[in-house]
């Protein structure tokens, strides 16, 4: 009886869960302006996904922090023109980009569901936009 009540609940959780952290379609707050500009400087912005949504990733630019990047949201930075070392942190993973910024506004995308198989032990990977 105890084994059918475990079950009973891990269901209704497991049903939950994937109503909850369904996947969607990010808004325009989080990507650019309405008027349609691309905000100038370096823009980040966190996949929507179900692995660790609901922890932030570390943002850390030059090896200072400067962002906690919710699931599903995106931060504008200004950086000055020049080499720059972007990286992202969760637990004990990370992920590094080394770029070189210019004068034309940049975007990256960061998380886990952008590699095929992307779950709890993959570490966070960071994407040219």
């Amino acid at each position: 009886m105890r084994l059918l009540w475990g079950f009973i609940l891990l269901a209704i959780a497991i049903g939950i869960s994937v109503l909850y952290f369904r996947p969607r379609k990010p808004s325009s707050k989080m990507t650019a302006p309405t008027d349609g500009q691309v905000p100038d400087g370096l823009t980040i912005q966190r996949v929507r996904t179900y692995t660790d949504a609901l922890r932030s990733y570390r943002v850390l630019l030059d090896g200072e922090e400067v962002a906690s990047l919710k699931n599903g949201r995106a931060v504008t930075l200004d950086v000055p023109p020049g080499e720059h070392r972007l990286e992202v942190e969760i637990a004990f993973m990370n992920a590094v980009l080394d770029f070189a910024m210019t004068d034309k506004p940049k975007r990256v995308l960061v998380g886990r569901g952008l590699a095929a198989g992307g779950n709890a032990f993959t570490p966070p990977i960071i994407v040219e936009a």
